[in-house]
């Protein structure tokens, strides 16, 4: 799991932030944990920050429900909670170290909305059989999300052509 952070509204002091464990939430419950990487903030500022780790499923049902809204939404609210430790790092308060601070946070992240807008840029039939329709196509699908995941796989979709469902292609 990459990820983006912005940690901003930190004062009066700048710190590093002990690696922890961080609980991810849809709907206010639980559904995976990650490990988060120690570092370094700085107070008065915005600190951007890329990760990079591996998530770890908690709860496949609500797992599931964050991916389709993910996937159907224009924004979904994503709950992140923790208990940190972090050391100070200013020249009147250095190295102090405080333990046990509770990290609750909604962020909204920019959803997929439902990938409107696919549209096919090529088609061909051209090893179609009397007995079997085989077609071959290209399709431009733009996610306007900020998220996207690694190695689908197989996706069914639903061939509509003027409002009338064709059928269903495995992609």
């Amino acid at each position: 799991m990459d990820s983006r952070l912005e940690l901003s509204g930190l004062e009066p002091v700048s710190a590093r932030m002990h690696a922890f464990t961080a609980t991810l939430l849809f709907g206010g419950k639980p559904f995976a944990t990650t490990r988060m990487p120690p570092m370094e903030v700085q107070a008065n500022t915005v600190n951007i920050r890329d990760t990079s780790g591996r998530a770890q499923v908690t709860d496949k049902a609500i797992f599931t429900s964050f991916n389709k809204a993910v996937l159907a939404d224009e924004q979904v609210s994503l709950g992140v909670k923790g208990t940190v430790d972090i050391t100070t790092r200013t020249k009147a308060l250095s190295n102090v170290v405080i333990r046990g601070l509770h990290l609750n946070k909604v962020v909204q992240l920019k959803g997929s909305a439902g990938l409107r807008g696919a549209r096919v840029t090529a088609i061909s039939m051209a090893d179609s059989t009397p007995d079997q329709l085989r077609v071959a196509l290209a399709v431009e699908v733009n996610n306007p999300g900020t998220m996207s995941i690694a190695g689908l796989g197989t996706m069914c979709l639903d061939v509509i052509y003027r409002g009338e469902k064709m059928g269903r292609v495995a992609a």
